[in-house]
């Protein structure tokens, strides 16, 4: 034997403590310590399990391999497992399948331990639109009016939402809402030029247009204490440097 241990198996056929949320005494910590660590320490999701997320049945329509114990708990009665279909231990889940305003389907989760009452831990009172991100015209809640058509972020969360960097609108979300750096490269117009004519009288403004192009870059740690911005490079739309902006 190479590894201490690697013949003691651990048991699929009980609901036990399953450290870190795991279900059936697989100890998802074992290898995300880190992750652990990072979510008991900060936000609304401290309390929450891994098996919430990432084996949240109800939001994904997954099938998790397992043994039988949720079906057949008597050791009498127990006959064999269920193999993992869509998914094997966890899924990637979409920040979205929490916070898109779902509602018309009880929730379940792949782990005897979490109960009923576990819900308020993300609806207080039982309120659904307490996890909702409205406002960018994702939820299809017709409650909320929720078009997006004024957020500031909307390209972003929709731009998001068609990267395959990560699931769905991953990228937004994680970009704002927790401490990971964040590098961005921005590019916008330099100048706005317009007409205002007063020939005939009565001011008449128009012909906006917006000139050159303003390049500059921004830099975040994962706390914002340290942040910054490069020097802009500013540019005429034929390319030539701006020497006196």
């Amino acid at each position: 034997s190479m590894f201490g241990g690697q013949h003691n198996w651990y048991t699929l056929n009980s609901a036990g403590s399953g450290a870190g949320g795991g279900v059936n005494n697989v100890p998802c910590v074992k290898c995300h310590a880190d992750i652990q660590s990072e979510l008991h320490n900060s936000g609304p999701h401290e309390n929450l399990t891994c098996a919430m997320c990432h084996r949240a049945t109800s939001f994904t329509g997954y099938t998790y391999a397992r043994g039988d114990y949720l079906t057949n708990p008597a050791p009498e009665t127990w006959s064999g497992t269920t193999p993992g279909v869509e998914a094997h231990a966890a899924s990637t889940v979409a920040c979205m399948d929490c916070h898109g305003g779902v509602e018309g389907s009880a929730h379940s989760w792949e782990d005897p331990e979490i109960q009923a009452s576990d819900c308020n831990q993300c609806h207080l009172g039982g309120y659904i639109d307490q996890v909702t991100a409205g406002g960018f015209g994702l939820t299809g809640d017709p409650d909320l009016n929720d078009s997006g058509e004024k957020s500031a972020h909307l390209a972003f969360v929709l731009d998001a939402n068609g990267s395959e960097l990560m699931e769905e609108t991953n990228e937004a979300c994680i970009a704002c809402h927790t401490h990971t750096a964040i590098d961005i490269d921005w590019s916008h117009k330099y100048r706005l030029t317009f007409d205002a004519d007063d020939s005939a009288g009565t001011w008449v403004v128009g012909n906006f247009m917006a000139e050159g192009t303003y390049n500059v870059t921004t830099y975040g740690n994962m706390s914002g204490v340290t942040r910054g911005a490069t020097d802009p490079v500013i540019k005429w739309d034929n390319g030539t440097l701006v020497t006196d902006p």
